[in-house]
């Protein structure tokens, strides 16, 4: 029965996304060297600091290849993400968060070399530059840096596939060192219910709200709760409760909920939002939004699916029992297994 409980830890592991700030299997590895005046014992940098103030980090890299390599240098900004962790990325929006203050786009007031060529077996410190704006002297900002092998987008002699399958090494080697910073005068966090819409661009329409993070501070531990109505009725057509994921400071979040009536048509809806404490299930936030669902939507629904009447299949329906299902199965196919085994053994 060990040998079972070991066997279903590693295919629930399998399933869960794995993240690391080592890059040794891309030929390289980074790591940060804390300054003396790190907050706490993380693994990304997490200092106070003021406007006024120019703060110099630096980082170790190492190349592990008999062969020289370049590594490309990316400063990021820190966006609020619906989806899982904090999203990091050189872009000043996403398709999910935007800032609401400039001034808290960490990757523009970052300065360092773009990118670095080492000798073989070379280990290198290198050190970035950090200066705010004027005037940014409360709450938190939050970035990163990242690093990736160097791939020349301006070499157009290889073929498409080859451009197809760089572009792939580009993203799978790219690693994130986050920087949080501690500005002197502290805030509490403030959030908004902002508009609500509908999305056919997924595999199954989506109602999207807004929430925006007015605060210069990392917010969490809330959940957010719906209601969906037909305008004008009380009768509740789906509902449900998610965790939200952590807002990043001064950024907006667009929080996505399949449709999950069993039908989907033109109309006026209402949905009715409302922010909780985990903890206590204490109300935040709470709004009722309207939103319209035009014709042109269904129709495009419609065409993807090939439902005229915009009826929402049952597969997509049970989507959030699939994980739970396939984890079911798996322990299923492991216990049988076992039963068998030991059937077996017993014969002999």
């Amino acid at each position: 029965m060990k040998r079972i409980i070991q066997l279903i830890i590693i295919a629930v592991a399998l399933l869960l996304p794995m993240e690391t700030t080592f890059a040794e299997e891309s030929g390289f590895s980074v790591r940060p060297i804390m300054p003396k005046d790190q907050i706490d014992s993380v693994s990304y940098f997490h200092f106070p600091m003021t406007f006024n103030e120019k703060k110099t980090i630096s980082v170790l890299i190492k190349n592990h290849q008999k062969t020289p390599t370049t590594v490309q240098i990316d400063s990021a900004n820190g966006f609020s993400n619906p989806f899982g962790n904090m999203n990091y990325t050189k872009e000043k929006q996403t398709e999910f968060s935007t800032f609401l203050n400039n001034k808290y786009r960490l990757a523009e007031f970052i300065n360092y070399d773009k990118k670095i060529t080492l000798k073989p077996l070379e280990e290198r410190e290198i050190q970035l530059n950090i200066k705010l704006p004027e005037g940014v002297n409360e709450g938190q900002v939050l970035g990163g840096i990242q690093f990736q092998a160097y791939i020349n987008q301006n070499n157009t002699s290889s073929q498409e596939e080859n451009n197809s399958a760089a572009f792939g090494v580009k993203v799978k080697h790219r690693y994130t060192i986050g920087i949080l910073i501690e500005l002197p005068k502290k805030v509490s966090s403030n959030l908004e219910v902002k508009k609500a819409a509908i999305s056919t661009d997924t595999s199954v329409p989506q109602i999207q709200t807004e929430i925006w993070n007015t605060s210069p501070t990392i917010t969490k531990g809330l959940s957010f709760k719906y209601q969906v109505f037909k305008k004008g009725s009380e009768k509740v057509l789906f509902e449900g409760t998610k965790d939200l994921f952590d807002f990043a400071p001064v950024t907006s979040m667009i929080v996505p909920v399949d449709w999950a009536y069993k039908s989907f048509q033109p109309g006026k809806y209402e949905v009715k939002i409302a922010l909780l404490e985990k903890e206590n299930q204490k109300i935040v936030k709470e709004k009722i939004n309207e939103f319209k669902v035009e014709k042109t939507k269904v129709v495009q629904y419609a065409k993807k699916t090939g439902e005229n009447n915009g009826v929402i299949p049952s597969p997509v329906l049970w989507s959030n029992w699939v994980y739970a299902i396939l984890i079911i199965l798996i322990i299923g196919i492991f216990y049988i297994g076992y039963r068998l085994g030991k059937s077996r053994n017993k014969k002999h």
